[in-house]
C-alpha cells in the first residue's frame, strides 16, 4: 500500500480529475474507486486516507456513505478526523 490513499466516487469524471491532481500533488499515493464496493476497505498501513466525493442534495451519494462504515483506518491519540465539503476550486 503507499502512503496516501483517496478513495473517490465520480459519476461524470469531475472528482475523479481532482483525485488524479491531488494524487499527483501528494506523490505515493492509491485512488481508490467507490463506484462499487470498493476494492480495498482496510488502509490503516496509510499514512494519509482522503476522500472526493460530490454532494448529492446536501451529503453523500447513499452507497458511498455505506461504503464508508466499512473502511478501516489507523487512529492516533494525535489524530483528527474531519469531513470536509469542496463543492468548487477555483485557479
Amino acid at each position: 500500500m503507499k502512503e496516501n490513499v483517496i478513495f473517490c466516487y465520480s459519476g461524470t469524471g469531475n472528482c475523479l480529475d481532482m483525485a488524479k491532481n491531488i494524487a499527483k500533488e501528494l506523490g505515493d499515493t492509491d485512488i481508490i474507486m467507490m463506484r462499487k464496493y470498493p476494492a480495498v476497505t482496510d488502509v490503516r498501513e496509510a499514512k494519509r486516507v482522503g476522500f472526493v466525493v460530490p454532494c448529492y442534495g446536501g451529503g453523500l451519494p447513499g452507497h458511498v456513505e455505506r461504503y464508508i462504515h466499512d473502511i478501516k483506518v489507523a487512529t492516533a491519540a494525535d489524530s483528527r478526523v474531519t469531513l470536509r465539503d469542496i463543492s468548487t476550486i477555483s485557479r
